[in-house]
């Protein structure tokens, strides 16, 4: 009980607490994890460094901050703390606000964000390309006298704190409320392969009837002038995850709802097309019995989505389960009636297309669009409060899709359908098999990441209640599975 009512009271109500000062090589509260991808490289194995935000969640600290470790050092090292990386300055993690959400990093721009609930504000940083230095700008001083008192806390200067009720422009309008709670947050070029990236955040407040995903052009989210951000509406009090479709060839993410403390069902699933702003709406209370939907992840090939389904305060364990569904594109005419056709066959005001390719077809203008079916093909029973996911992808062995069970203190390693035999024609399944368990994994596991390094397969996993990252090696055979490193904090009572 005590790990559920955590998970609802994510409260912001003392912000402008003095704290202490962070602990160096520490972990407090971790909610988040990142990997780096160097830049221009297609070569898993040189994923090395590891990102961990530490939200601060009781606001004992006067910041949250994010730490890099060295994933070498961390799995050698005689004292696993050496693989905190020296940031900024001495100090050995880079300060941000408190009650940070998710992690958001794209290697290729060198850019991250993370979003804060409480304060309607996103972090913008900058990573370096070797993956060893993540920064906020310019450490303020004393003289920043534009900056919260919360906020000269951090080693975030101004231009490097967006705050979403002052800084932004929004089309269409949202209100203060639908600002409120930034938490989830995903990377990417929109459109597809241009360079130019963008933040999609969504936000978790339980104060609107509609929420909202806020679209950040990232290439001037430092500059000094009003921004331009689209907004997309969504028919949810909350947005608790995000997920890009793996095909980079379109712009749809997905967002899972949650109700922290409505008493509302949450287990809806949206498809957003962000290109045309088109939301889909998928609930899937009456297949996956649940009350909320957590972390959510896709196959690589893009054909099979994974998504954890929570059950109600107070409902029968055994009632959590993963569910599997149709990822794949269906193929669909839409018409735009107020996109005509001239004499000439062609259509005229093509900006009612939406970023659709209207076509005339019997005097109308219609667009072929592609949208996934997110059909469910089938759930697997899990007990335990499955947070997040993790599809371990390991080519020449069975793919793994890892579940994070935060009240039992574990991590479920599930088997799904091989993708060679879909390439083959087998007919798409939702079946997922059980092959390992992996218990005292740390109290409270949160976050999860699958890591390949020169040859080996490890998954990382953040607890939040023990504040410690472990590491384990997913090589093999399930039998082989184990755990190679354990960085753990230490923090007075």
């Amino acid at each position: 009980m005590r790990k559920a009512c955590c998970l609802l009271l994510l409260s912001a109500c003392a912000r402008d607490l003095e704290g202490q000062e962070p602990r160096n090589r520490t972990l407090y509260y971790p909610m988040s994890l990142a990997v780096h991808d160097p830049p221009g490289s297609t070569d898993p194995d040189e994923q090395r460094y590891l990102y961990v935000l530490s939200s601060n969640f009781d606001l004992r600290y006067n910041a949250g901050w994010v730490s890099a470790i060295d994933l070498d050092v961390l799995v050698a090292a005689d004292d696993p703390r050496e693989a905190m990386i020296e940031q900024v300055g001495d100090s050995t993690a880079l300060k941000v606000l408190s009650l940070g959400g998710a992690l958001a990093i794209d290697s290729a721009h060198g850019m991250g964000v993370v979003p804060h609930r409480g304060e309607p504000v996103v972090s913008l940083l900058s990573v370096s390309a070797d993956g060893r230095k993540v920064s906020c700008g310019e450490p303020p001083t004393g003289e920043d006298s534009d900056l919260t008192s919360a906020e000269r806390r951090t080693d975030c200067d101004r231009e490097h704190l967006l705050r979403l009720a002052e800084d932004v422009d929004y089309t269409p309008d949202a209100s203060e409320a639908q600002l409120a709670d930034p938490f989830a947050a995903v990377l990417l070029e929109k459109p597809p392969a241009s360079g130019e990236l963008y933040a999609v955040i969504g936000h978790l407040s339980a104060a609107v009837l509609f929420s909202q995903l806020s679209v950040i052009p990232m290439v001037d989210a430092t500059s000094q002038r009003l921004l331009d951000v689209q907004s997309v509406r969504l028919g949810t009090s909350g947005v608790g995850y995000l997920a890009a479709h793996p095909d980079a060839s379109v712009n749809y993410v997905a967002a899972t709802s949650q109700y922290f403390g409505s008493g509302s069902r949450g287990s809806t699933l949206y498809s957003v097309d962000l290109a045309r702003d088109e939301v889909q709406t998928f609930g899937l209370e009456s297949v996956l019995a649940g009350f909320e939907l957590m972390g959510m992840t896709f196959s690589p090939d893009g054909e099979l989505a994974f998504v954890a389904v929570n059950r109600a305060p107070g409902a029968s364990a055994g009632t959590d389960s993963v569910g599997v569904l149709d990822a794949r594109w269906a193929i669909v005419d839409v018409t735009f009636e107020d996109a005509k056709c001239t004499d000439s066959s062609e259509c005229d005001n093509v900006e009612e297309c939406e970023g659709a390719v209207c076509a005339c077809a019997d005097s109308r203008c219609v667009a072929t669009i592609r949208r996934p079916r997110f059909e469910v093909l089938g759930g697997f029973s899990i007990q335990g409060r499955p947070t997040e996911l993790a599809y371990v992808e390991r080519p020449g062995q069975q793919d793994l899709l890892a579940v994070v069970s935060f009240d039992d203190d574990a991590v479920f390693m599930l088997a799904p359908q091989d993708p060679e035999l879909r390439a083959q024609g087998v007919p798409l399944s939702g079946a997922l098999t059980p092959v390992a368990r992996l218990d005292r994994v740390g109290s409270g596991p949160f976050a999860v990441r699958h890591v390949q390094r020169n040859g080996v397969h490890y998954l990382v996993i953040a607890s939040f209640f023990s504040h410690e990252l472990r590491v384990y090696d997913v090589s093999g055979e399930p039998a082989d599975f184990r755990r190679v490193a354990r960085l753990t904090s230490e923090h007075p009572k």
